[in-house]
């Protein structure tokens, strides 16, 4: 259920473009690495702990705990507790928007444009009840889908962007000016890091000295350069190892692995088993 910075990947459809997972690893946890996609995201915390990291925030969900992620916030989360459980739900502005040129849509242009955003923590809020009903609507219509339950799922997400404007639950957008560079680099890395990306070939690439753009990314992300590529590449090993049938050696390779050795010990030092283990 990891999905892949500007992530490339895009979720629900052109036709339907809601996507709704319940995450849990029975046997591992999980760490995402920081990354950013142009929807919307509400997390919500159904068991144990979850840790986020949205911009220069950290959290710690627990249960009952409720997120809301902005388009373009560059996040992360990651837990070890096995019984940890949480919903996500991802929606283009897009999908909301209205035909007509009337006054509600200035509300939904300002999130798109992102010139207004929502607080991250909707805990304790005084809308929290009402959009913990929207969520267990949106599990029911998308669990049962019955007729016109995509008209539902818009009439819900709508009645959320509502309550969070009305209690004026709102933030201006205080973009700092390396956050369009950190976005590229996100960008640059998620699409390539199963090749031979490597640190002096990305520095250049956004015109930084290996020194300086090492300074940056850790700064930035929290993690050294290898550590957050490895990260990618061993997201993507952890999805082929539990979705396909390919060989352990194929996987390392496809991930960006010169060697089954290295591989493993990657793996290993990140998940605590090794690939084989993981599999099961």
């Amino acid at each position: 259920m990891k999905e892949d910075l500007r992530e490339a990947v895009h979720h629900g459809t052109k036709e339907y473009p809601f996507a709704l997972y319940r995450v849990r690893y029975p046997k591992h946890g999980m760490n995402t690495p920081p990354h950013w996609h142009e929807e919307m995201e509400i997390v919500y915390v159904e068991a144990g702990i979850l840790h986020l990291t949205i911009g220069e925030e950290t959290h710690t969900g627990t249960a009952g705990d409720l997120f809301m992620i902005n388009t373009g916030d560059i996040h992360s989360m990651f837990f070890d507790n096995l019984d940890t459980r949480y919903l996500t739900m991802l929606f283009p502005l897009s999908s909301l928007t209205f035909l007509t040129m009337d006054d509600s849509r200035a509300f939904l242009t300002s999130l798109n444009e992102q010139k207004t955003g929502f607080v991250h923590v909707l805990t304790g809020t005084p809308v929290y009840d009402s959009i913990r009903e929207n969520i267990q609507k949106l599990l029911l219509l998308n669990g049962e889908r019955p007729y016109a339950y995509q008209l539902g799922t818009k009439v819900c997400l709508l009645d959320i962007v509502y309550q969070l404007f009305a209690a004026k639950l709102t933030i201006t957008t205080d973009k700092k000016p390396e956050d369009a560079m950190c976005r590229e680099i996100l960008r640059y890395l998620r699409e390539n890091f199963a090749g031979e990306v490597n640190l002096t070939e990305t520095a250049a690439r956004f015109h930084m000295s290996e020194k300086y753009f090492s300074r940056f990314f850790k700064k930035n992300f929290s993690l050294t350069f290898v550590e957050y590529v490895n990260q990618l590449r061993i997201e993507k090993a952890e999805d082929l190892l539990t979705n396909s049938s390919l060989p352990v050696t194929e996987i390392a390779l496809r991930c960006g692995f010169s060697s089954s050795s290295y591989f493993n010990k990657r793996f290993k030092a990140f998940t605590g088993v090794t690939p084989r283990d993981y599999r099961g």
